[in-house]
């Protein structure tokens, strides 16, 4: 709406208002009310129309700012709302069985990057690591979730359904060899499938059993499930003040695969030195149709980890001056189109002798140490 909307409105408020005004208070504000005779004195008409011109600077003014204040409320009471959405994505990595790093069951730190070149475009698109990402050697060499004929695995109960998988070491190793307490999986599925079987075994688990090179299946007590994203709820965002339901949620809506991932932790003590082959049949309370004939070697990934196409930089340094009290960050000025600020995490202060006087964080951060 444009200045002069709002200097008609006014006007319009002068006349039908203070009728009903002075129709409510006869007494007091009769002469308010406009519509019973006409103003022939151009004074009288002119301050009216100074009146309502002054009210409709005062509504635009206020209108105006209206944005401004209404980021500012989000800025501290939910920062998640007003940052842009940043691109994800699901990578697959080999890793050297060999590795020590990967024999000891290290993996990446949350933030680590990994850069792609997109076209001919200088500048690489940058993506890290969105939590800490376990490594294995370990190879699964089937995957299948089994509705019936469970007496060929020789267990001393009964299941309406079961997941099993088989794992094994390349090159002959064995289990004793290396350090396995996470085995990460991925649920290479559609979402709907994929949330089926994420639900069976965060909630539908009786028992786990193992075998070990072949031998009879035994319980297995002290393994569990866990999905990261739940206990990473914030991923990449540091931000403070939002209700962690609500952040799950968004995170739902806008990384859905990242909701495919489940960590099977407990397993440092459960291998024995010996071990080349190992056979696990995770039993559930109840069958799921939806699994049927869908679970294979493709659905169960390891070595998979979520990355977002957001990292940490120094910007270019900004000059200030006592004219202005708003400066425009610029990542890097040889390079303005290639990147966005998603949030500013930390300000640093130089002197004239490019000294560093101290450091600011964002007025709302609760950590200010």
């Amino acid at each position: 709406m444009d200045f002069l909307d709002y200097y008609r409105e006014n006007l319009g408020y002068l006349r039908t208002l203070g009728a009903e005004f002075a129709a409510e208070f006869p007494k007091i504000a009769a002469r308010l009310d406009l519509s019973s005779f006409e103003c022939q004195d151009p004074y009288v008409e002119r301050l009216l129309e100074g009146t309502a011109f002054l009210a409709a600077r005062v509504q635009k003014k206020q209108d105006d700012g209206y944005l401004r204040l209404l980021e500012s409320v989000l800025n501290s009471v939910a920062p998640d709302a007003l940052q842009p959405v940043v691109s994800g994505a699901v990578v697959e990595m080999q890793p050297d069985p060999a590795a020590d790093g990967v024999k000891k069951g290290e993996g990446l730190p949350a933030g680590t990057t990994f850069d792609a070149q997109v076209g001919t475009v200088n500048t690489p698109c940058r993506f890290s690591t969105v939590w800490d990402a376990p490594l294995t050697p370990v190879v699964l060499a089937d995957a299948r979730y089994v509705t019936r004929d469970m007496a060929e695995f020789k267990i001393d109960a009964s299941y309406p359904a079961a997941l099993y998988l088989r794992l094994t070491l390349p090159n002959g190793r064995k289990f004793g060899d290396i350090a396995v307490s996470d085995l990460p999986l991925f649920l290479n599925l559609p979402e709907s499938t994929a949330s089926v079987l994420t639900r069976q075994l965060m909630l539908d688990v009786d028992r786990i059993s193992l075998s070990e090179n072949g031998e009879d299946f035994e319980p297995c007590g002290g393994v569990r499930f866990e999905m990261p994203v739940l206990s990473n709820g914030t991923l990449f965002s540091d931000a403070k003040g939002n209700l962690n339901g609500l952040r799950v949620w968004q995170n739902f809506l806008t990384y859905p695969a990242f909701f495919k991932f489940v960590f099977m932790k407990g397993l440092g003590t459960v291998f024995k030195k010996n071990t080349e082959t190992v056979d696990i049949l995770i039993g559930f309370k109840r069958r799921e149709p939806e699994l049927v004939n869908e679970i294979d070697l493709s659905a169960v990934k390891l070595n998979c980890a979520p990355v977002v196409n957001l990292f940490k930089k120094r910007s270019d340094r900004a000059f200030l001056d006592k004219e202005n009290y708003e400066f425009h960050i610029v990542p890097e000025r040889t390079s303005t189109r290639d990147y966005e600020v998603y949030s500013v995490r930390r300000l640093e202060f130089f002197n004239e002798k490019n000294e560093t006087m101290f450091s600011a964080a964002n007025f709302y951060d609760e950590d200010l140490s």
